[in-house]
């Protein structure tokens, strides 16, 4: 969400931010940030304000983060980069860029496989708060969790010695068990009611999965596993069962 006033996050300037992109359905390619002073929720942030303002990866003069070669299927990146030294916003835009690098797809002599789709651009955007500091030190609110979004709620954990961390909802589809896939409406109610916040996703009727495998005539073939994330990790989920098996 952004271009409504809610600012998600309020940083000072010059702050070195952490970034963490959880990506679901892993086609390899970069990441770029940028950034755009707008100032007005009521006027859309325009490309080329955008690309005044990259976002250089921390200790260097590069805006592209290139995802590692062998990284998983689905996987978690989180690196660090610098807001500019002399930008300050009430409403900042954060645009995230993510140039995919191989996509599934149908090749020239009718079969299929990674490397044949086209390359897809995602893009995603945040309302954010740049301040200036005073002697050389960020406000005390400055990347605060509390003060950014205090409805945010917490769970613990027994088994972990800070056992207290943030619930976040990391999950993108939640279809029926297997006793209640027949029933109408059950599609619906798994992915409202488990991914709402807090979520209520009894175990007993939903399931979420997190990473899928190709079966039968694609089982491993390059690229297939992500091939299957792609059509089942979505709403709604367009799976072949004959294909591909997520859990």
């Amino acid at each position: 969400m952004f271009g409504k006033g809610i600012i998600t996050r309020h940083y000072s300037v010059g702050q070195e931010i952490e970034i963490e992109i959880e990506l679901t359905a892993n086609h390899l390619g970069t990441f770029i940030m940028k950034l755009c002073p707008n100032n007005n929720p009521k006027q859309e942030a325009t490309q080329e304000c955008f690309d005044r303002y990259p976002l250089y990866i921390s200790g260097t003069r590069e805006d592209r983060f290139l995802i590692p070669l062998d990284t998983a299927k689905k996987d978690t990146f989180r690196y660090r980069v610098r807001l500019p030294p002399y930008v300050t916003c009430t409403q900042c835009v954060l645009q995230w860029t993510y140039h995919t690098g191989n996509m599934w797809g149908i090749c020239p002599n009718g079969t299929e496989a990674v490397g044949c789709g086209r390359s897809e651009t995602f893009r995603n955007c945040a309302d954010v708060s740049v301040i200036t500091s005073t002697g050389g030190l960020p406000p005390a609110f400055a990347g605060d969790l509390r003060r950014d979004n205090p409805f945010l709620l917490y769970y613990r954990d027994y088994h972990m010695p800070q056992n207290v961390f943030p619930l976040v909802v990391r999950d993108q589809v939640c279809v029926p068990s297997d006793g209640f896939r027949v029933i109408p409406g059950m599609l619906n109610w798994c992915q409202t009611n488990c991914l709402r916040y807090p979520p209520n996703c009894p175990d007993s009727l939903c399931q979420c999965p997190q990473v899928c495998e190709a079966i039968g005539e694609l089982e491993g073939r390059d690229g297939a596993d992500v091939y299957c994330m792609d059509l089942c990790i979505v709403y709604p989920p367009k799976c072949p069962k004959h294909r591909c098996r997520c859990y």
